[in-house]
């Protein structure tokens, strides 16, 4: 018992001393860091100090050279007119100056590289030193507002200072060059000088100030302070009267610790401040810190635990044995009343014992499952899963057979068991109900499975309308791989058919009814448009929040010539090309509303081919079918663009003549239209020649139909187009007293006042 006392004692004293002897290297070494870090931020505010000190210095040296430089390339005595050129050719070698100036003994702007600054008056009592007792000699006056003097003024007199508006500091230089002396007035830029300081001095590491003697804060980039306001708290801690520069560590108040360098210019009335923050500078020290209690003081604290070992082992042996009873009898009662299903096997896989949330799941009792092989509520490949486990302690996923036969989707996690001895006794089986998931896998996979596999392209978006995914089916339709389109707007599959109303109008309508449903131009990857059937689909969440758009489409490119195909068949003649009789009566409709709007003729001819029935008898059809193809080429060159030309079937033709002023109007028209006809077609070593009669009627210019005369004889008003060309075709047949096998053309003088070559006939004049 007392060597039990000794050894106590001594492992006391020994953790003591260790302990002791550890705090103490660890707060020396957390000393001397924080002293050095300390020391390093000083040095590193004085160095950005030294170097915006030397920036300003030589930039203010570069001041009064090109003030010199200006001077002596002008005349012997300074004239506004001519220092322009100069000035302005010193300013572009000079990023740190607004403007040069050019001041008379009132302080007045005479001459400047901005014009706009001629006239203004500037306040010689605002520069440090005072100039006015001296003969040469550069000053440095308070900051203005503004980008120049023309339109700035000092800072503060027009009330609070916006900080992002700009301005300057004017500097002024008297020279004296021989028996002329000039005062030179310099617009320095701020913003030149607070861009080095800012590149400098990174985020959050501290700020810098340019401070004339007197304290007036010429630039800074810390925005707490205003331009122009006087900073006498700053230069009253520093000892600019013992030394031009120096280090200390200065409290601004507001929890505001820094470490400040200051330096004055040798040559110019300003001293340059830079405060470094105590706390970025203390960075590292405190990451040290944070090192030390996150490994030295566990290390410190094991360590002691460890002294204690030898003489506690004895006692946490026997309370180990006391737990181990107690584990026990929890053990017991968390298989009894866990919501995890628990089975117990033994070494050759019988169940041993199952738990009530078990019995719960598979609604087994215990008496249908104890002493039965678990194999038997398996099925054969969660068996082979069972036999061959990728992972002895891995959880697997297989299906187990409930007492009413149904298969439900289990996690089983198998961990062996081991008695006092270390033999092993079997498994304990940790049964998690996966079910709803796999069902949902399922749906997931079938989903995917339609996704891929689908006929249709098929492509979703997210909210922002960018491509989330395509199937297949899309790469084949557009020609766009996978990679190419995903991340991008669908727009880039359209085309130019539709303009921007129309997309418009498209998306109001998907916004308003959730769904749209149409055709579409699309545009292939090669360049060629090609039409689509697209459904687009708006998918929200509970909330009524847009998250996907989907659209599913085909290529009915092929059904739509089709019906291009079917349209121009039903108003097209297959052999010329020419309308037929539906599309020739739509464009008489419209032409009868036309002219009945303007108030102007409208003339119908019914044309007929003399000689064509000898043309087929002679030479054949194919020789006729030639003959009728060349003629309709030819008629439809003769007429206007907005006339009209109908083939009727076998070698009758309708011509619809549109805006037309008076009835004489037609006849060049149809004069070139036989003539047309009348000249020969070749064909091989053939010469095809027909000749062609005219039936001719026109509509009255008045706001009603008139009657219309032909042969003679009074024809009932026309107030349907088919009635037009019905009256031209009566004309035609009334009047062909003789075949015009050689037409002629009349000469224009004569146009008025002869009848047209072929048969025809006119209705009334209008009443």
């Amino acid at each position: 018992m007392q060597r039990i006392l000794n050894l106590r004692h001594i492992l006391l004293v020994g953790s003591t001393l260790v302990v002791v002897v550890t705090l103490a290297t660890t707060s020396y070494l957390v000393r001397a860091k924080h002293a050095d870090d300390i020391s390093t931020g000083l040095e590193i505010a004085a160095l950005h100090t030294r170097s915006l000190e030397d920036l300003v210095t030589q930039s203010l040296r570069v001041t009064e050279l090109a003030a010199t430089n200006a001077l002596q390339r002008g005349s012997p005595m300074p004239v506004p007119g001519q220092l322009d050129q100069a000035f302005n050719a010193s300013l572009r070698h000079a990023p740190f100056l607004r403007s040069i100036s050019l001041l008379d003994d009132r302080g007045r702007i005479v001459a400047s590289s901005n014009p706009a600054n001629t006239g203004k008056q500037i306040p010689m009592d605002s520069f440090m030193p005072s100039l006015t007792a001296q003969r040469d000699g550069l000053g440095i006056g308070k900051p203005w507002t503004g980008r120049d003097f023309a339109a700035g003024s000092l800072a503060g007199q027009t009330g609070e200072t916006n900080q992002d508006e700009p301005g300057l500091v004017p500097v002024i230089r008297r020279l004296t060059l021989g028996k002329r002396s000039a005062t030179l007035l310099f617009a320095l830029n701020p913003d030149y000088f607070v861009s080095h300081m800012t590149q400098n001095l990174g985020a959050g590491e501290g700020w810098a100030h340019l401070l004339r003697y007197d304290g007036t804060l010429l630039l800074g980039t810390d925005p707490a302070f205003q331009t122009g306001a006087v900073l006498q708290d700053v230069m009253l801690g520093l000892n600019l009267a013992e030394a031009d520069s120096g280090q200390l560590e200065q409290d601004l108040g507001g929890s505001r610790r820094v470490l400040t360098a200051y330096r004055a210019s040798g040559l110019y009335p300003f001293v340059v401040v830079t405060h470094i923050e105590r706390d970025h500078a203390l960075r590292h020290w405190r990451g040290t810190i944070k090192a030390l209690l996150s490994f030295g003081l566990p290390a410190l604290l094991a360590l002691s635990l460890l002294t204690w070992v030898f003489y506690r082992r004895q006692t946490q042996l026997d309370a180990g044995r006391a737990e181990s009873i107690r584990l026990q009898r929890i053990s017991a009662s968390v298989f009894d009343f866990s919501t995890e299903a628990i089975l117990i096997t033994d070494n050759r896989g019988v169940v041993v014992a199952i738990n009530t949330a078990f019995t719960q799941v598979t609604a087994c009792h215990p008496n249908d499952v104890v002493g039965q092989p678990l194999t038997a509520m398996l099925t054969p490949e969660a068996v082979e899963a069972f036999k061959n486990p990728e992972h002895p302690l891995a959880p697997i996923e297989v299906q187990l057979r409930c007492k009413d036969g149904q298969l439900l989707w289990n996690e089983i996690l198998s961990t062996p068991a081991h008695d006092g001895q270390g033999r092993f006794t079997g498994y304990q089986h940790i049964c998690r109900n996966i079910n709803e998931r796999k069902l949902a896998e399922d749906k997931l996979h079938l989903a995917a499975s339609v996704f891929k596999h689908a006929r249709e392209a098929i492509l979703y978006t997210n909210e922002k309308n960018r491509i989330v995914d395509v199937n297949d089916a899309f790469c084949r339709t557009t020609g766009y791989s996978r990679s190419e389109v995903l991340g991008k707007n669908p727009a880039m599959l359209g085309s130019d058919r539709h303009d921007k109303s129309y997309y418009k109008a498209m998306w109001r309508t998907l916004r308003e009814k959730g769904h749209l449903h149409g055709e579409f131009w699309n545009r292939h990857k090669n360049g060629k448009d090609y039409a689509v059937l697209m459904n687009i689909s708006v998918v929200r969440d509970a909330q009524g929040t847009t998250r996907q758009y989907v659209a599913l489409f085909s290529d009915i490119t092929v059904i739509k010539e089709h019906q291009q195909q079917l349209e121009h068949i039903a108003h097209f003649d297959s052999l010329t090309g020419l309308p037929n009789r539906i599309l020739l009566s739509d464009r008489l409709k419209q032409a009868m509303a036309q002219a009945q709007r303007r108030s102007q003729r409208l003339a119908v001819a019914f044309l007929d081919l003399d000689g064509f029935k000898a043309v087929n008898d002679t030479h054949g059809h194919e020789a006729g079918d030639h003959l009728l193809v060349s003629l309709g080429q030819r008629m439809k060159q003769a007429l206007r663009d907005g006339d009209t030309l109908a083939r009727l079937g076998g070698d009758e033709f309708v011509v619809v003549l549109s805006d037309l002023d008076s009835i004489e109007a037609s006849a060049p028209i149809l004069n070139r239209l036989l003539a047309a006809v009348a000249r020969p077609v070749l064909l091989g070593d053939a010469s095809l020649q027909v000749s062609g009669s005219l039936g001719l009627t026109f509509s009255p210019k008045a706001r009603k139909w008139m009657p219309i005369s032909c042969c003679g004889r009074q024809i009932k008003p026309c107030t349907r187009p088919n009635c037009l060309a019905k009256t031209a075709s009566i004309c035609l047949t009334q009047n062909r007293t003789r075949p015009f096998n050689h037409p002629r053309l009349l000469p224009k003088k004569h146009q008025h006042n002869r009848p047209l070559s072929g048969t025809s006939c006119t209705s009334t004049q209008p009443q």
